[in-house]
């Protein structure tokens, strides 16, 4: 039985130098025109993600058709890590507190006292400093409040290392009395540079366990005593400044008079258990 010759019939892979290639790139010039006119930067960049011929085609041939990003001419501001410019359509705005281990760097102060480590600790020294207003004097400081804006590429980098956001109303157990003064203080707050807190200033034998302040290190890695004497670079990021306290007689002796008083901050929202944190004092 005689064989039959098969016959197979090769076609190329277009490529980007191919006439079949070509004619393609040309057949969507139109459509790639209209998206373009009508489109954000985000879009475009999405689009251009689909398939490698839209992406080729988007980065290396419509340049000199039609000027990128059209849409993105009005209200753009640079992004705070590239400087690419982003329009408000685009970007992402965001309101961050200093974090509370930069702000007592700038104050020079190098420990603090962290209350509210549990629910119950926490519950205690609220009560406490809602009781307690400012029966030994009343101060003033200064947090910063870092405006930034991102293109949608950035934002995502700068999530892990993001602040605490700016709220209108610090938490209820800093006190009624301590909120209605700073709410007169930061009026336009998301226009300013800067948030002002009233701090009250505490004898260390007022504060609940104070006593019994921990220094280990395994603060926020399993120890859960309150108060805890952490170095001020480990405060948690969810913590908020509550007042300062007196170091006493016993321990402020030969002590320079910055440091004669010592930070509290109150844990704004607890962490999971075994989550990462600051070490403590002994660490």
């Amino acid at each position: 039985m005689p064989i039959q010759a098969t016959t197979f019939t090769f076609t190329p892979t277009p490529t980007s130098s191919s006439p079949e290639q070509l004619v393609r790139l040309l057949s969507i010039y139109p459509i790639l025109q209209a998206i373009l006119s009508y489109s954000h930067r985000s879009n475009i960049i999405n689009l251009a993600s689909t398939c490698r011929i839209v992406h080729f085609t988007l980065t290396t041939n419509v340049g000199p058709l039609c000027k990128p990003f059209p849409r993105c001419t009005e209200c753009v501001k640079p992004c705070t890590l590239c400087q690419t410019l982003v329009c408000k359509d685009c970007g992402q705005e965001t309101f961050e507190l200093q974090k509370p281990a930069e702000q007592m760097s700038e104050y020079r102060y190098p420990y603090a006292l962290v209350c509210g480590r549990t629910p119950a600790s926490r519950e205690e020294i609220s009560v406490f400093l809602q009781q307690v207003y400012y029966r030994w004097g009343l101060g003033l400081m200064r947090q910063r409040i870092e405006h930034s804006y991102f293109c949608e590429l950035c934002f995502p980098k700068h999530l892990p290392n993001m602040g605490k956001r700016v709220s209108e109303d610090r938490p209820e157990w800093v006190g009624h009395d301590m909120i209605n003064i700073e709410r007169a203080l930061n009026r336009n707050l998301f226009q300013a540079t800067w948030r002002i807190l009233s701090v009250m200033d505490l004898k260390w034998e007022d504060v609940p366990h104070a006593d019994d302040t921990c220094t280990c290190g395994r603060f926020n890695t399993g120890c859960e005593a309150s108060p805890h004497l952490v170095r001020a670079e480990s405060l948690p990021v969810e913590s908020e400044l509550a007042a300062f306290v007196w170091l006493p007689l016993r321990v402020r002796s030969g002590v320079p008079d910055a440091q004669a008083k010592v930070p509290i901050y109150v844990l704004d929202m607890l962490p999971e258990r075994g989550e990462a944190g600051g070490s403590g004092v002994c660490s």
